[in-house]
């Protein structure tokens, strides 16, 4: 009877024993939760990009010695899936700006080239926006190259319909002043508006931004060329100083 009872006993300290978890102390300490960032659809599900856009690669056959040309020496043509009257629009755009690209090379009669139009595209999802940005530049064998020239297009993945800049502001909630004031902020830090009074020698010390911003003056407008990257709302603005000009790309406002 006694060996029996010390058994029982045994077990039910090992029982309690099995049951009884470790203290806070013994613990180990668990891992921070990692939130994870939100995947674009282009990360998430590439082969749905394809349907939705396509790029046709035309290699331009030139010699050419500015090196930041060499690896863009093409016209890309995009073109949208979508059945809408906007997407519809876009593609004749397209088609008809590459053409134009064709037409544009020209051979003098030595067979060097002469001139030479080069069409580049490059597109971002963020959200419910698909946003499609081309640039276009103008070579001239004999006297180099112009500024890049920019154009922007946004469209909701939802309805196929262009998006105004109005409207990619309702969606996030932003107003035209808040924009501008952070535009101002990022201008300020390289650039005078146009306007500024000039020096002795009739220069700016810095280059200058003018009407190309909006469509009023300096202002951001339904004019200016917008577009979303990386949750990121960017501008391109035009700035000149003497015989310097460009359309330079601002990150503006982050969603």
């Amino acid at each position: 009877m006694k060996k029996i009872l010390t058994s029982f006993l045994l077990m039910a300290i090992i029982a309690g024993c099995v049951q009884q978890g470790p203290t806070e102390a013994e613990k180990p300490e668990e891992p921070p939760v990692v939130e994870q960032p939100e995947k674009s659809l282009e990360q998430e599900k590439p082969e749905e990009i394809d349907k939705i856009i396509s790029i046709t690669n035309e290699p331009i056959d030139i010699q050419i010695n500015l090196e930041q040309y060499k690896n863009q020496l093409f016209i890309q043509e995009p073109a949208l899936s979508w059945e809408s009257e906007d997407a519809k629009k876009f593609n004749d755009e397209m088609s008809q700006l590459a053409q134009k690209c064709r037409d544009e090379l020209t051979y003098r009669e030595d067979g060097y080239w002469h001139t030479a139009s080069l069409l580049n595209t490059q597109y971002y999802i963020n959200d419910d926006i698909l946003s499609i940005v081309i640039k276009l530049d103008r070579l001239l064998a004999d006297a180099g190259n112009g500024p890049s020239e920019f154009m922007t297009y946004n469209f909701s993945l939802t309805t196929h319909n262009q998006l105004s800049n109005s409207e990619i502001f309702s969606i996030y909630e932003i107003s035209n002043n808040d924009f501008q004031y952070e535009l101002d902020k990022q201008l300020e830090k390289d650039y005078l508006p146009c306007s500024t009074p000039t020096g002795e020698d009739g220069v700016l010390e810095k280059p200058c931004y003018g009407d190309f911003v909006g469509s009023k003056g300096g202002r951001f407008g339904e004019t200016s060329m917008i577009y979303i990257k990386d949750r990121v709302i960017h501008i391109f603005v035009h700035v000149n100083q003497a015989m310097y000009q460009e359309n330079i790309d601002i990150s503006v406002y982050s969603l």
